[in-house]
């Protein structure tokens, strides 16, 4: 009796490796927004084959567990929510997870310069504290402070001069940069 060769990609061992894979991906992207990247490299980790990781992305992506703008739109939010980074930093920080430029620009939008110019109130008042704004060296120290938590020159250069104002109103509850 002779049998049929059988046509498999993988063995059962490597089908259930490959189903404990989309079981946890599809776990983690049920609980928070992932990208790509994130998703292979945590693939990869678990010590699936790079074509698996391909496979069991393309389904994720398909099935609409994995949307690289709806990551960027949530990323956006969060760290505006946050409040520890600025348009630059997160901008970066999106690039370095490799989404499309497109999709940080439309992500961006969402974001308005009050929220940032706010943000970057706040941080500068904690750097602040216990800084002497008077001298040149602690205005520098407050100065690169924000410059690498990715604020823009215009926004550092409004909270620098509101930093600037009497000690009395610097601490007061309005955040916002136009006072």
């Amino acid at each position: 009796v002779t049998s049929k060769p059988v046509n498999r990609k993988m063995t059962d061992s490597g089908a259930d490796e490959v189903k404990k894979g989309l079981l946890y991906a599809s776990g983690l992207c049920a609980r928070s927004e992932q990208c790509v990247l994130d998703i292979r490299t945590k693939l990869l980790r678990r010590g699936l084959g790079a074509a698996d990781a391909g496979k069991i992305i393309a389904y994720l992506k398909a099935n609409k567990f994995i949307d690289e703008q709806r990551f960027a739109d949530s990323f956006v939010r969060m760290k505006l929510r946050q409040g520890n980074w600025g348009p630059r930093k997160i901008r970066q920080a999106l690039l370095a997870k490799g989404i499309a430029d497109v999709m940080i620009r439309k992500a961006m939008e969402q974001s308005d310069d009050d929220a940032h110019c706010a943000n970057a109130y706040k941080a500068a008042l904690r750097k602040a504290k216990g800084l002497n704004m008077a001298q040149a060296a602690d205005r520098q120290k407050v100065y690169r402070f924000l410059m690498s938590r990715g604020y823009q020159g215009e926004t550092i250069t409004r909270v620098m001069s509101r930093l600037g104002a009497e000690a009395d109103d610097l601490f007061n509850e309005d955040d916002n940069c136009n006072s």
